[in-house]
């Protein structure tokens, strides 16, 4: 990894032979902005799942820059913050 906050590669996930993510990669460099669009079913979810380490991939790797662990060790007691809270955290 060179200097991407984030790689993905070659990651799939099957869930009983269905196969929900088939081998996608990319990389975010710093100052770049991901989305992942996609019907119901497409995998989105998954992705994300796999990247915070919800999930095992079934095969492939993703590649987490230090800098960006920081901010998925967060742990959150709530998904609904107020602006004061998130602001309190930094």
């Amino acid at each position: 990894m060179s200097e991407n906050i984030l790689e993905v590669k070659n990651l799939t996930k099957t869930y009983d032979g269905l196969e929900a993510v088939r081998d996608i990669s990319f990389s975010i460099a710093p100052g770049e902005i991901l989305g992942l669009l996609g019907p119901n079913g497409a995998g989105k979810t998954s992705t994300i799942s796999m990247i915070l380490g919800i999930l095992e991939p079934t095969s492939g790797s993703i590649t987490i820059s230090p800098f960006l662990k920081i901010f998925l060790s967060l742990h959150f007691s709530t998904t609904y913050l107020t602006v004061n809270s998130v602001l309190s955290i930094f």
